[in-house]
C-alpha cells in the first residue's frame, strides 16, 4: 500500500515539475498574438518543417491551428521533465551521493540541460530539425539560460521534496 502511494505522489510531483516547465517555457517565449496573427517565439520544426503562420481568424477559430503552437512546448516541458525528475536522481543514485545532495543535483540538471543544447544545436546543423541555434546567436543564448537555470534549480527541490516525503531512495 505504501509502495502505490509512493508512486502516486511522485507521478504528482513529476506531473507539477511538467506543468512548472510548461509554464517557464510560455513566460520566456511566449506565442505572440498581433493584427496580423499568431507568430511563434518557440518553435522546433521537424525535418525542416517551418513553423505555423496563421492568420488572426485562423487562429482564433481553428483548435488544430492553436495546438501547432503547443506541441514544441509540451514536448521541451517533457525533456526537461525527463531531465529534471528523473536522469538526474537516476545519477544521483549511482553516483551515490550522501551530502549536499540539491546542490549537486541543480548541477547535474545544470549540465545535463546544457548538454541538451548542444544536441538540439547539432541536430540543427545536420538538418535532422529546424529552430533556433542556441550556442551561436546570443539573442537565443539568454532565454535559453532563462530556462536552464530555473529548471535545474527545480531539480534540486524536486530532490529535496523526495527525500523529505519518502527518505533516501535506496542505491541501485
Amino acid at each position: 500500500m505504501a509502495h502505490s502511494r509512493h508512486w502516486f505522489y511522485w507521478a504528482g510531483i513529476v506531473f507539477e515539475y511538467w506543468l512548472c516547465s510548461l509554464w517557464l517555457l510560455l513566460k520566456v517565449s511566449p506565442i505572440s498574438i498581433d493584427n496580423f496573427g499568431a507568430t511563434t517565439t518557440f518553435y522546433w520544426g521537424a525535418w525542416g518543417n517551418a513553423p505555423p503562420t496563421p492568420s488572426l481568424p485562423e487562429f482564433d477559430g481553428s483548435f488544430a491551428v492553436r495546438l501547432r503552437f503547443l506541441y514544441p512546448y509540451w514536448i521541451a516541458a517533457l525533456i526537461l521533465t525527463i531531465l529534471g525528475a528523473a536522469l538526474t536522481p537516476w545519477l544521483l543514485r549511482i553516483c551515490r551521493v550522501k551530502s549536499k545532495v540539491a546542490g549537486l543535483s541543480s548541477l547535474i540538471a545544470f549540465i545535463c540541460l546544457l548538454l541538451t543544447g548542444v544536441i538540439s544545436d547539432l541536430g540543427m546543423t545536420f538538418h535532422i530539425w529546424s529552430g533556433p541555434v542556441i550556442y551561436k546567436d546570443f539573442r537565443h543564448l539568454t532565454p535559453f539560460l532563462k530556462i536552464v537555470v530555473p529548471s535545474s534549480l527545480c531539480a534540486g527541490v524536486l530532490v529535496l521534496v523526495r527525500d523529505r516525503l519518502f527518505g533516501r531512495m535506496p542505491s541501485s
